[in-house]
């Protein structure tokens, strides 16, 4: 169905309730609205963090990541039936070490995937 991935500020696990990553969720909640017609939709959502940092932070950032969607997708999607399927951190397991903070904030983020069946969800690195 679609999937987008979204932005975090060094440090942090709030997507607030304006601003560039607020408003890129909404306009993709608005096209899963349209596109769903009627059937559920299947929520994966993965966190990430940099590799910056103590790794249990890390992970507990990566964690805070991966469900900072969830509130704002049940206020969107109110009569669109859906369920988050999975929804986990990775910490900075994949996130390169020694490198610019420019190529570090790329890997602070969250993964959003949305399916209708579980057998589309894409092969992701374990």
């Amino acid at each position: 169905t679609g999937q987008i991935t979204l932005f975090f500020p060094t440090g942090s696990a709030s997507l607030g309730s304006s601003g560039l990553q607020y408003d890129r969720l909404i306009n993709f909640l608005d096209y899963i609205s349209r596109d769903s017609r009627g059937r559920k939709v299947l929520f994966v959502m993965i966190g990430s963090a940099s590799a910056t940092g103590s790794m249990s932070v890390n992970q507990k950032l990566s964690r805070e990541r991966s469900e900072a969607p969830e509130p704002i997708i049940t206020q969107y999607l109110v009569n669109v039936p859906h369920q988050y399927y999975k929804v986990y951190g990775l910490g900075d397991m994949y996130a390169p070490k020694n490198v610019s903070l420019q190529e570090d904030q790329r890997y602070q983020n969250v993964r959003i995937i949305a399916v209708y069946d579980t057998n589309q969800i894409p092969a992701l690195r374990s």
